[in-house]
């Protein structure tokens, strides 16, 4: 039922007619006002009039004084009489219209106060259908879920119990073969023993005669001889009787060898029998363990209040950003780029976020996320919250403005300024932006302009001698393309706003026009303009035209300074399609912060972070080829951005294109950029002759444009380009390198959190592994076929997770494991650093294992839908957000189990797009030395102060150390980093150096 149907139902008869009748007095109390203003008018009207009889009579006497004209005079005493009379009635006619006005008016604040309760009246009805409707809808869900849960529950005892008798089945089967083969190997043996007694028996005679020959040898009679020649043909019969005895024994023996290899396997199946058991039992054990706890607490785990919005969660992630801005221990021109980044994120969350929820809006989608709300809901909240957090930002730039005065950097408005500093600004306009400037009228005779995204644009207002009637027009500021916001004055670091200068030199722009006028605006357009691929003939060709259509694609938030007119502020919002209301937003600062970008680079070593240089991985710092590295030391893990992304991921690149022995190379790529060099070193490899595949995600959001450039180029160089499975958005980190190596071919791979983007390498934490593990590039080789050919593999990854395939299902079966193998003794633990979790399943299976008493410590960047702390639920839930220098985002999954502890690195979020949606890539990291860099990495996060935000079970945020000068992890892994690389190169000076051998001279 829509909310008009629930209102018109709710609403009480007597409200409804109230609130008519309440229409009506309104509309008679508008009437009665204008005729009282009517009247006012007319008295107005006379008053003037009586002046001006009495003034002309005043000139008639004098007249009349001079030539005798007292006649015309009279006659003129007498008009004005009549004026006046005439005046007064009016005057009393409107009192009397004043009267009758404030009656109505009474009557009509009586109407309207009646009215106003009605309204009152039918939004609690609407209150109540709406809570009724809710209540309905949570019943319904936990109906539902209490159906889903046995459902899953039987199917999961009924498949455990299948693995069982199949188990059961093979390990009887083989035990079978095993008796079999064993009855086989006992006689065979048995006939072997008999052969080798037989020859011992025979060595034994051979042996007995041949002492005896030899002892009658000396003594030989004549005649004897032959019989010498006969028992050393018996000794030679005998000795080969033993050989073969022998080689049968040896034969008898590698039988028994295979016999115990088939033994061993039995063995396996039957142990495998007993592990499948085993994990029944676990399973049983966790669903008991749940279903007790849920008893205990009587907690819904899908009730709506236990899971946080992700629009909301998001947003008070750039609440904690822009902290980052207000903290004084933050270098200045840090702070001024900070407040350049949230404003950033909030354009994107209007353009993605805002947009894809008007979109359901207008497609009549009412249903409620698993927090309980519906898209207007989501609207409203993230929109108030939108306005807070522009409120901090706005006082925050007024002390950063403050600051920066202080530090002897300007941003000064031209009135400010000398004249001839203004003399050198217009110059400067008219030589590089006035060429650039298009005005565009706005009347019946010009359409209202098209507005492009993000644009900044000026709202002038001109006044013309021939039209009484002011006149409207649309200047854009052309900001980008080399054109800066902030326009340079003199030599040093002040700046004047670009729109500024505009503003001031707007006469060169309409000469010989007053100009009344200008304001300012800036509108927001959706980018949510994808289309269904599976019925694209092109994909390239589609994206291209979705990216054309994001050009116009509707408006969901105009921007205007505060010192507009409401008149003109209503007219944008009806000709953009907007709610005045909800969508436009009024700032008393400059608009578009982002721009401050430009601010934050000016070069001040003093107000920035010390310079920070990362260094060479000590495991890679050898002159020698990369991949004999590999093999020779093992697995690498690289931490970035304190380790070099240049000379270990893209070395790892260039040397696989150059290296005559590698064969071929496979590669997913997402977002990377010219200056990384990687799209060049491809190139190369395939004018080598090398086979390459590239998976490019075309639909990588806001760098589809890049993307596209990035295929074309690849695929005019020969290079094989696929653009990933239909359905899925390709967002796994992996270069595949297939090299000959003196053992035949082998696999080498590089698995990692972030992109291949050298910019990012150098802002963002992310971690990457180098190995050459064969079964890691075997599993590789069937996700590459996978996203070529669009064919799942029948074989099971063995140490790879995969989106969609099998990643959030082991994910949860090891959560349900931990949960089995907890207890008192022993207590699982579950450490889990990701972006954002924002997927239900494993938010429950969360809740699940802190029901069971197993620890969870949670560092998650922004959004979070779970809620720490709550008594008998997530008691045992930590949650901490890491925001400092560097921006999180590498992805670490750790499972104590029992002991034999797991870490998994990849490039998956907990989200529901990258377990569903996505082709992602988790390995896991079986390298003791590997696995205690990541929990020293962990430890180093959970135990921050300076960085890390502890989540309260209300949703909010405390800072750890709102103040005081204690490091953060970000600058204990710069130490850290520094110290490995200053540790190996005192151990290379330390290394004993060969010593060269002297020729010698012949």
């Amino acid at each position: 039922m829509s909310e008009a149907e629930l209102e018109e139902n709710f609403l009480p008869p007597q409200a409804q007619n109230t609130k008519t009748e309440g229409g009506r007095a309104s509309k008679a109390a508008t009437k009665a006002r204008k005729k009282a203003t009517a009247a006012a008018d007319q008295t107005t009207a006379a008053a003037k009039t009586v002046a001006k009889t009495k003034r002309v009579t005043k000139k008639v006497l004098a007249e009349v004084e001079t030539a005798n004209l007292k006649n015309k005079a009279t006659r003129a005493i007498a008009l004005a009489d009549k004026e006046a009379k005439i005046a007064a009635k009016a005057a009393a006619a409107a009192v009397n219209y004043s009267k009758r006005a404030a009656k109505l008016a009474r009557d009509s604040e009586t109407s309207a106060a009646l009215a106003r309760k009605a309204e009152t009246a039918a939004i609690k009805a609407r209150a109540r259908a709406k809570g009724a409707q809710i209540e309905a809808v949570q019943a319904e869900r936990r109906q539902d879920y209490n159906a889903r849960t046995e459902r899953a529950f039987d199917r999961r005892v009924a498949k455990l119990s299948q693995i069982a008798e199949t188990a059961e089945i093979k390990a009887e089967a083989a035990a079978k073969k095993v008796s079999a083969l064993a009855s086989r190997a006992k006689a065979e043996a048995d006939a072997a023993v008999a052969k080798v007694k037989e020859a011992a028996r025979a060595v034994k005679q051979t042996e007995a005669a041949a002492r005896k020959a030899e002892d009658t040898t000396n003594n030989i009679p004549p005649g004897t001889k032959e019989t010498v020649a006969e028992t050393t043909a018996v000794a030679g019969q005998a000795r080969s009787r033993t050989k073969t005895a022998v080689d049968g024994a040896r034969a008898s023996v590698k039988a028994v060898g295979k016999l115990k290899t088939v033994a061993a396997t039995a063995l396996a199946a039957a142990a495998s029998k007993a592990e499948a058991d085993q994990a029944a039992e676990r399973a049983v054990e966790a669903a008991a363990k749940a279903a007790r706890a849920l008893a205990e607490t009587g907690k819904d785990l899908k009730a709506p209040e236990l899971y946080l919005n992700r629009e909301l969660t998001w947003l008070n992630f750039n609440k904690r950003v822009l902290h980052e801005a207000e903290d004084p221990r933050t270098p200045l021109l840090e702070r001024v780029k900070f407040l350049a980044i949230v404003d950033s994120n909030l354009d994107e969350f209007f353009m993605k976020r805002i947009g894809g929820l008007k979109q359901q809006v207008g497609a009549g989608v009412h249903d409620l996320t698993i927090d309980g709300r519906s898209p207007v809901q989501q609207i409203h909240e993230s929109v108030e919250l939108v306005r807070d957090i522009q409120r901090q930002m706005h006082e925050i730039y007024l002390i950063l403005i403050e600051k920066l005065r202080e530090n002897n950097i300007f941003i000064s408005s031209c009135a400010d300024l000398l004249p001839d500093e203004l003399a050198g600004v217009r110059a400067y306009y008219l030589e590089n932006i006035f060429p650039l400037v298009t005005p565009l009228a706005m009347d019946p005779a010009h359409p209202f302009p098209h507005i492009s995204n993000l644009s900044l644009n000026l709202l002038v207002t001109l006044h013309t001698t021939e039209d009484a009637t002011p006149l409207l027009a649309r200047v854009k500021v052309p900001t980008g393309n080399a054109v800066p916001r902030f326009v340079p004055v003199g030599t040093g670091n002040q700046f004047v706003l670009l729109e500024d200068v505009m503003a001031s030199n707007l006469d060169v722009l309409f000469p010989d026009v007053e100009i009344v006028d200008c304001e300012i605006f800036r509108v927001t357009r959706n980018a949510n303009t994808e289309r269904d691929e599976d019925i694209a003939d092109d994909l390239l060709e589609m994206i291209e035209s979705e990216i054309r259509d994001r050009k116009f694609a509707p408006i969901v938030r105009l921007e205007t300074g505060a010192e507009i007119r409401p008149l003109h502020k209503g007219m944008l919002a009806a000709e953009l399609g907007l709610n005045e209301k909800e969508d436009v937003f009024e700032s008393d600062v400059m608009l578009g912060l982002r721009d401050l970008f430009e601010i934050a680079g000016i070069d001040e070593p003093s107000l920035h972070d010390p310079d920070h240089h990362p260094i060479d991985n000590i495991e890679l710092q050898d002159d020698q080829n990369i991949f004999h590295i590999i093999r020779n030391k093992g697995p690498i893990l690289l931490q970035h951005p304190y380790e070099s992304f240049n000379t270990s991921v893209v070395r790892f690149v260039r040397e696989a294109c150059r290296d005559p022995k590698v064969l071929a190379i496979k590669m997913t790529l997402y977002r990377t950029t010219e200056d990384t060099g990687i799209i060049d070193y491809l190139i190369e490899a395939s004018r080598n002759g090398k086979q390459v595949a590239v998976a490019v995600e075309l639909k990588a959001r806001f760098d589809e444009t890049a993307n596209i450039k990035w295929a074309s180029r690849l695929e005019e160089a020969g290079i094989h380009v696929t653009y990933g499975v239909v359905g899925l958005k390709t967002h796994s980190k992996l270069v595949l390198v297939i090299r000959r190596d003196y053992n035949g071919l082998s696999r080498y791979a590089h698995i990692g959190t972030g992109n291949y983007h050298s910019g990012t390498a150098r802002l963002y934490s992310d971690f990457g592994l180098l190995t050459c593990d064969p079964a890691v590039g075997s599993d590789l080789i069937e996700f590459f076929n996978f996203l070529t050919s669009g064919c799942q593999p029948k074989r099971r990854y063995s140490k790879i997770l995969v989106s969609p395939r099998n990643l959030k299902d082991q994910l949860l079966a090891k959560i349900d494991r931990e949960i089995s193998k907890s207890s008192s003794r022993s207590p699982g633990l579950i450490r889990l650093k990701t972006n954002a979790l924002e997927d239900p399943d494993i938010t429950e299976a969360l809740y699940r294992a802190s029901m069971a008493e197993v620890k969870i410590e949670l560092i998650i960047r922004d959004t979070c839908r779970i809620r720490p702390g709550i008594p008998g639920l997530s008691d045992n839930i930590r949650v901490i957000s890491v925001v400092g220098r560097f921006l999180e985002h590498s992805r670490i999954y750790y499972f104590r189990n029992g002991g034999n502890e797991e870490y998994f690195i990849g490039s998956a979020d907990l989200m529901m797009r990258n377990l569903e949606s996505r082709a992602e890539v988790v390995v896991i990291v079986d390298d003791e030395h590997l696995c205690q860099q990541l929990h020293e990495y962990m430890e180093m996060q959970l135990n921050d102060s300076r960085n890390v935000w502890d989540m309260m079970s209300d949703s909010s945020y405390v800072h750890r150390l709102p103040e005081g000068e204690q490091p953060g992890s970000h600058w204990l892994m710069i130490e850290a980093a520094n110290k490995r690389h200053q540790d190996a190169q005192k151990a290379e000076l330390r290394r004993p150096k060969a010593i060269a051998k002297r020729s010698k001279r012949g």
